[in-house]
Parts: C-alpha cells; structure tokens; sequence
C-alpha cells in the first residue's frame, strides 16, 4: 500500500469509517483521542517506531520507575513518553512535560525539586514539591 492509500485509510479510521486492523491501531486510536481531547486537533498517525517497540512500552508503562527518554532534537520524544504515560495506570493523572535542553541547569533543577526564594535570579516565592505529588502523575524529562 501506498502511502497515499495509507494515509486515506488512516483519515478513515479517524473518521470511524473503518476499523482499525489490530491492537497496536486500535491503541493508537484511543490514544488520538485521549490527545484530542487534551490537545486539541492533532493528526492520528501509525509510526513503524511505535508499531515495533509498542509492546516494550506496554511493559515500560507497568512500571512505576521513571523512564529517561535521550533521543535527537524532534525525534518525538514528548509523544513517546506521552503515549507510555497513556497506556499506564497513571492516564488520567498529569503529565508534566519539562524540555531539559531549552532551560539552564538551575531553572530544572527548579522544575524537578523545587527552590527557594532567591535561589537564582527571578526566585521570588517558595516552590518546594513534596514527594507524593510527582508520585501521583507523570515528569517527563528530555534531555
């Protein structure tokens, strides 16, 4: 198939004009969504990437350890870890994105733990995360 004909067949989908043709689309298609409806208008699409390692982040998503994504710049590592994020237990808690590489050293330190007043220039209150709140949803980390 082309990837034209692909490309129709997926828009069906998406549409509910056809169904999906096994379990890896037919999570897609949730997980489309579950992102539409928390994003807005995106576009539902079958990544080979995902299809191949999806039951890997199946088996990720069981765990309640964190999961360290380092990927090149634009590789998808956001809907990577959105979609473990999804397919586990902790779906309808928040996700937290945090983009390691456009903050400096201290700003995400900050983010992941907390500061105190004047801990760097434009600390002006305290902001300190006990333990269970992150425990309760998702930080996302790219590095």
């Amino acid at each position: 198939m082309g990837a034209r004909e692909e490309a129709e067949r997926v828009l069906r989908i998406q549409e509910g004009d056809e169904a999906p043709k096994d379990e890896f689309e037919r999570v897609c298609l949730e997980f489309y969504n579950y992102l539409k409806e928390r994003l807005g208008d995106i576009c539902l699409f079958f990544d080979e990437w995902l299809r191949r390692n999806f039951k890997r982040l199946e088996t990720l998503s069981l765990s309640s350890e964190p999961v360290l994504l380092l990927a090149d710049s634009g590789s998808g590592k956001e809907i990577v870890s959105r979609f473990i994020h999804f397919l586990s237990e902790r779906r309808e808690k928040p996700f937290y994105p945090l983009n390691c590489s456009s903050q400096p050293e201290e700003i995400i330190y900050s983010e992941l733990f907390g500061h105190e007043i004047g801990a760097y220039t434009g600390a002006d209150k305290n902001i300190l995360y006990e333990e269970d709140e992150w425990k309760g949803g998702e930080s996302q980390r790219m590095a």
